[in-house]
């Protein structure tokens, strides 16, 4: 307004969606908001799943037979709050699935979004880290997000350069439950209730912190597979269990440390304020 000659312009400088919300007051602390991208081609189908509250974004890819029923089952392990869908997506079951069991937005994306060179610019361009991991042959997984950082553009308007690092997921590497297996085993909520107090999750969760929080779900509804990083994970807990001072010590410290994922997304969002710069200044104090 400063610089204003007459009435100030006016226009959409941010368009909020359910899997866009960054504000804290709007977000469980405990769990990830995430944007869902799904591109179905003949060759196979895309997944890719975005958080921009804390810069995490996945992608993943399926061979074409039976893909609406494995698409079904990471729907049910990420549990996203908006879904874009291209053209060939739109499965009836999946799209039931998506409104009336997971209460998540539908979005029927034009095949424009999920364009392979168009999307292949936008990965490119905003992704400096992991694309050398995705298979030559998983292009509906590039489309997905290309489609879901299209998608990203258009609404937020804003600088998305915290968003650098994409992580991809093969087939076989977590332990695939599909959904009903997810509710009876009561993971992270109670089959009755619907709530955390009671599942597994709630037993086993004494994290410090809400990434430490997000983190142990996240383990949950991705349980590994691969005996290595199982046995790696074990050894590192063992580190821990065999040291009771130094684990007192860092539960302690760990304690004061805020939520750094989300604090500095907002940051770079430019929507931070000054409360959000001390609770950053608290948090890396104790990193040390």
């Amino acid at each position: 307004p400063a610089l204003a000659k007459g009435l100030v312009d006016r226009d959409i400088i941010r368009i909020v969606t359910p899997g866009t919300v960054i504000d804290a007051s709007m977000l469980e602390e405990g769990k990830n908001n995430f944007l869902a991208s799904l591109c179905a081609t003949p060759a196979g189908a895309g997944l890719c799943f975005g958080d921009i509250s804390t810069g995490e974004v996945v992608l993943t890819f399926f061979p074409a037979e039976g893909w609406a029923n494995r698409a079904v089952n990471e729907l049910a392990r990420f549990a996203p709050r908006e879904v874009l869908l291209s053209p060939g997506a739109a499965d009836p079951a999946l799209v039931d699935y998506g409104k009336n069991k997971l209460g998540c937005r539908i979005e029927q994306a034009g095949e424009a979004a999920f364009a392979l060179d168009r999307a292949w610019e936008r990965v490119r361009r905003q992704f400096t880290q992991g694309l050398d991991q995705v298979p030559q042959e998983a292009e509906a997984a590039i489309q997905a997000a290309g489609a879901l950082l299209s998608y990203l553009y258009e609404t937020q308007k804003t600088d998305l350069s915290y968003l650098h690092t994409l992580r991809y997921y093969a087939a076989g590497q977590f332990l695939e439950l599909d959904p009903v297996a997810r509710r009876n085993l009561e993971l992270t909520e109670t089959l009755r209730g619907k709530e955390k107090k009671g599942s597994l999750l709630w037993v086993l969760d004494k994290t410090r912190t809400a990434m430490g929080h997000r983190l142990i779900r996240s383990w949950m509804e991705r349980p590994l597979l691969s005996p290595v990083q199982v046995n790696k994970r074990l050894d590192a807990v063992e580190d821990l269990v065999g040291d009771a001072i130094a684990r007192q010590e860092i539960a302690e410290c760990l304690r004061e440390v805020t939520d750094l994922e989300r604090l500095i997304g907002r940051i770079v969002y430019g929507t931070a304020g000054a409360r959000d710069l001390v609770a950053l200044s608290g948090g890396l104090g104790k990193l040390p």
